[in-house]
């Protein structure tokens, strides 16, 4: 079998932000200036327009030659004469196809005249939810160092909560269409909007004035010229992001710029503003000299790892005789058994290699050990699963090292996204490391995960079996290497095992039938109410009783209720607990969280991470708890919904038990009610 890889051209283009104006692809550094004399502060009185406190804002980034090019621009507003200068957080953040290496500050200096590049500046307020950022002057065109007062024109900030319908709104920026002057538009408030997730009835600013797309940070005022808010893509309010758009970016990662791709805003409108007020702590973080950038992070899922039920097939990668993947060389790439793991190089850019298992699967969860062996700083890694050697549709689901995720399916020779890709912290900051990679394809429901926690599901049901495969992927950077190991192909488990005999009970309506009780300066535990109750004093404390009856594949389960304390306190259920403190611990927090923790003495160890859950969040106050112990398969659950599953197999044979912690705060209390051990059938 002949090792499988695809050539993707890409055409390197420079990203925009949405509404923002897309810079000249074959554009380099802009024509050397001097930076302009200060220009005294306008008169902000009756219907003076503030223009020169407004500035154009050029995101740039270097190619491979070290060429300095333009991404793309968007607007901003001069708030200190020292140099602070707000403006949208999409406009000077990088995305997931180009950084922002630099950012070019062009100052206006006459309205008649494009803006003059004068100064560079650095991030030092960011917050993408709400995609309102504040920059900071720090050199001059010529690269020398700049501070104290600049002598720069500012707008002075106005009040958002007093406007009023009707009251005059005008915009200023540069909108990077009809000429490359500052422009200006006006018009009225048209009214309030909130937000999902904030307690603000004016989370944006409807306006009826033009907003054209470069206007992205720029400028909105009252009738007196003071700075009541920021014009931004989020808020607007038609059926689509943008008015018009044009497809100009290969943002699929296909190598074809057509109309799989997403369009780019190249003179949309908008018709939103960010009032001022929301950017007012940003604002005074910034003049503290406080440095702060929050990225959006996707939502946390309500399951974590994929269920997996019975093993279909596993290869470590410790015998290249196996010949279920093949060794294969050529002069674009290089995909080999090397010291236990299974190796794909790719050499040149925009390049994907990948092989596949010559047996065909329907439902599986597929898991694999991933590391990059070479990281080159946008490569990916991907799983692939009902892939048809005859047409060569598959579904992939990738993560890349900058961290970026995405599920495709590659159908009929194209490309088609699933799920876009999208940024994680969580990805970036595991990427640097091995990690642990998981999916599903189950019916039409097709899932990623990245040690323990779900990236991104999503229903399609164009394929309904394939072959499994691994995969690498180049971008920009050449020469990747992805290592691969301990792959995992398991039937899906869509439930927990469970009907079998009775093993133990306790309802704690007896004490002399359960566990003795305790007074310590760290915890104490007592029956009340047919409760058996712990509540623990100390910070980051945990304590549990056991019962000493071996059980080896069970099902645990038992009521919890939270009664009052700490707002990050923790219930836990045991099993296989033994006599040198071994145990499997199953925890759920009383702030949304869940763990499925190895737990030996005194030492902790996570085999999946904590993992947050609105479905956990939104329950917490009473509910079943249940945990499995089956085979080396572990799994939580609460009031039967399955929130995760680990793999361990280092404790065989225990007891069974309850217990309860905290961790920065002190003072929770749990009880417990209703506990039972089942066999696991």
């Amino acid at each position: 079998m002949r090792s499988k890889s695809l050539l993707v051209i890409l055409v390197v283009l420079p990203m925009l932000a949405l509404a923002c104006s897309f810079g000249a692809a074959d554009e380099a550094e802009p024509q050397t200036s001097s930076t302009p004399a200060a220009t005294s502060a306008p008169e902000i009185s009756g219907s003076a327009v503030p223009f020169e406190g407004v500035v154009q804002i050029l995101a740039m980034f270097y190619d491979d030659t070290g060429e300095l090019h333009v991404g793309w621009t968007g607007s901003g507003t001069i708030i200190s004469s020292d140099g602070l200068i707000l403006t949208n957080a999409h406009v000077v953040l990088p995305d997931e196809y180009y950084p922002v290496d630099e950012l070019l500050v062009a100052l206006t200096i006459s309205q008649d005249q494009e803006p003059e590049p004068s100064y560079y500046a650095e991030v030092v307020q960011a917050d993408e939810p709400l995609d309102i950022a504040v920059i900071r002057i720090t050199h001059d065109f010529d690269g020398n160092p700049v501070s104290g007062d600049l002598g720069l024109p500012v707008v002075p900030l106005g009040d958002s909560d007093d406007l009023n319908l009707g009251d005059t709104v005008t915009i200023l920026g540069y909108p990077g269409i009809g000429g490359s002057n500052i422009t200006l538009t006006s018009g009225q408030v048209a009214g309030f909007t909130a937000e999902l997730g904030r307690d603000d009835p004016r989370a944006f600013i409807k306006t009826d004035a033009t907003i054209a797309g470069g206007n992205s940070g720029g400028l909105a005022a009252d009738g007196d010229g003071r700075l009541i808010g920021i014009p931004t893509q989020l808020g607007y309010g038609g059926s689509d992001q943008f008015v018009d758009c044009r497809v100009l970016v290969d943002t699929n990662r296909d190598g074809n710029i057509d109309d799989l791709d997403n369009c780019v805003p190249t003179g949309g409108f908008i018709n939103a503003l960010r009032p001022i007020k929301l950017a007012l702590p940003l604002i005074e973080a910034a003049e503290r000299g406080e440095i702060n950038i929050v990225r959006i992070q996707q939502p946390a899922a309500n399951i974590s790892v994929p269920v997996a039920g019975d093993l279909l097939f596993f290869d470590n990668f410790s015998d290249s005789g196996s010949g279920l993947l093949e060794n294969y060389v050529d002069d674009q790439q290089a995909n080999y058994y090397s010291t236990g793991e299974y190796f794909f190089e790719a050499y040149p850019e925009s390049f994907i290699t990948f092989d596949y298992y010559v047996q065909e699967y329907d439902n599986v969860v597929i898991s694999a050990d991933v590391r990059f062996a070479n990281p080159v700083g946008d490569g990916g890694a991907a799983i692939l699963c009902r892939l048809d050697p005859d047409t060569f549709n598959f579904y992939s689901f990738e993560v890349s090292e900058d961290g970026y995720y995405s599920i495709y399916k590659y159908e009929n020779a194209e490309w088609l996204p699933l799920v876009e890709w999208g940024y994680s912290d969580f990805v970036l900051q595991n990427s640097q490391q091995p990690f642990r990679m998981s999916v599903v394809c189950d019916g039409d429901e097709l899932s990623l995960s990245m040690n323990g926690r779900l990236l991104a599901e999503v229903n399609d049901s164009s394929f309904s079996s394939g072959y499994v495969g691994l995969s690498a992927s180049t971008y920009v950077n050449p020469n990747l290497a992805v290592a691969y190991d301990n792959l995992e192909i398991s039937a899906p488990q869509g439930s927990l095992a469970t009907g079998g005999a009775l093993l133990l009970a306790d309802d704690f309506d007896d004490p002399s039938q359960s566990f003795e009780t305790v007074d310590t300066a760290e915890y104490i535990t007592y029956f009340e109410a047919g409760q058996f109750v712990y509540e623990v004093y100390e910070t980051e404390y945990s304590v549990w009783n056991w019962y000493l009856d071996p059980f080896t594949d069970v099902v645990i389960s038992a009521d919890v209720t939270f009664l009052a304390g700490a707002t990050d306190g923790e219930a836990r259920l045991l099993c296989r607990v033994d006599e040198f403190g071994q145990a499997y611990h199953f925890v759920i927090s009383v702030d949304g969280y869940f763990v499925i923790q190895y737990v030996d003495g005194s030492d902790f160890y996570n085999l999946i991470d904590w993992t947050y859950s609105d479905y956990v969040y939104n329950n917490i106050e009473s509910f079943r708890m249940t945990a499995m112990c089956q085979g080396n398969r572990l799994i939580l659950a609460m009031d039967d919904q399955i929130l995760g599953e680990a793999r361990d197999g280092t404790i065989i044979v225990g007891g069974t038990g309850i217990g309860a912690g905290t961790f920065t705060t002190a003072g929770v209390a749990v009880a417990f009610d209703n506990f039972e051990v089942r066999e696991a059938e």
